[in-house]
């Protein structure tokens, strides 16, 4: 009988694809999930059993890990508001040390940790960022929450490697594909899908199918490094161009471009910093994101590529995936 695995954050993007390929590789699976959480994009799976949990809530956590072989954390919570919240704190910082902690005292064997490239820093001349580049999103002034928390994070996993816990720290880029419930990234295919333009404000991402990202994972449970982090990404491209394969994904022509003006851009910004000011909720764009936009975020992952098999997937291929799930889902 497999011994069991556990994931969390499966009723995530990330999450939710992890724990359907790692079900159909035959895998044990278990779902630390909260009773809000909405897990409907696993109801079609056999072969997973929903438990209990919140790694807010460290009591919570022993009896999930119970026999458990390998963690797959993937829970967080993705905002991005201009300065930090006791929510996006608590469970993106505590609630991985929390998790840490729990790992420990049931002798798991690996944790793999799903962090982000927003954990590193961010590229500053015309090499593309690695593992090793240090983190400057405080100094380049887009700095944000959920920027600042995964980065804390990642730092205290890193620590509990050096403790002698086996973790190992994964981080993928801007990732395409199904089964999106929230959506994550699916919104950018909304917001395309709404625009007759492609909006271009300068900067750009690296891209990449979440199935790779979550194939990759899995091997990182057994090929890679204690300690180590790896980028998991695929293909460095202006907003631009990855919004005019959004349009050929679409069916339509190839759309206009128009180039956002920095100034447009800062006031946008500070629209939305006034928003979030008032309300207390993250703005779409605020000026740390407005800053951001204007940066090309390239990344290398050749380490992903060396040590634990990463293969880059079409990029064309996930965007039909998600647009046909979109659509499925009545969200396109």
């Amino acid at each position: 009988m497999n011994t069991p695995v556990l994931v969390t954050g499966a009723s995530g993007f990330l999450g939710g694809n992890l724990t359907r390929l790692l079900i159909a590789q035959g895998q044990a699976v278990r779902v630390l999930a909260r009773p809000s959480s909405n897990l409907a994009c696993l109801a079609d799976l056999p072969g997973w059993q929903r438990f209990p949990g919140d790694v807010t809530q460290p009591e919570s956590l022993a009896v999930a890990l119970q026999g458990v072989e390998v963690v797959y954390h993937c829970a967080a919570r993705v905002e991005m508001p201009r300065f930090m919240t006791p929510a996006i704190w608590e469970v993106n910082v505590e609630g991985t040390k929390n998790l840490l902690q729990a790992c420990r005292a049931a002798g798991v064997r690996r944790l793999v940790y799903c962090s982000t490239v927003d954990a590193l820093g961010l590229p500053e001349g015309d090499q593309p960022a690695n593992e090793d580049t240090p983190w400057n999103w405080d100094r380049l002034g887009v700095e944000n929450a959920y920027a600042r928390s995964k980065y804390e994070a990642h730092c205290r996993v890193k620590q509990a490697a050096r403790d002698g816990l086996d973790a190992v720290m994964v981080c993928p880029t801007f990732m395409l594909g199904a089964y999106d419930p929230h959506p994550s990234s699916g919104r950018l295919i909304q917001q395309v899908a709404r625009s007759p333009f492609r909006l271009d404000p300068g900067g750009g991402n690296n891209f990449v199918d979440v199935l790779d990202v979550a194939r990759t994972m899995i091997s990182a449970a057994e090929c890679g490094r204690r300690g180590e982090t790896y980028i998991l990404g695929g293909h460095n491209l202006p907003y631009a161009e990855i919004q005019g394969m959004i349009h050929r994904a679409l069916g339509r022509r190839p759309a206009l471009r128009l180039r956002l003006p920095p100034a447009l851009l800062k006031v946008t910004g500070k629209v939305g910093d006034a928003y979030e000011t008032l309300t207390g909720h993250p703005a779409e764009l605020n000026t740390p994101l407005a800053r951001l936009s204007r940066i090309r975020h390239a990344y290398d992952s050749s380490k992903a590529h060396r040590e634990l098999g990463l293969q880059t997937s079409s990029l064309p291929a996930a965007l039909e995936r998600a647009i046909h799930w979109l659509r499925e889902a009545g969200m396109l």
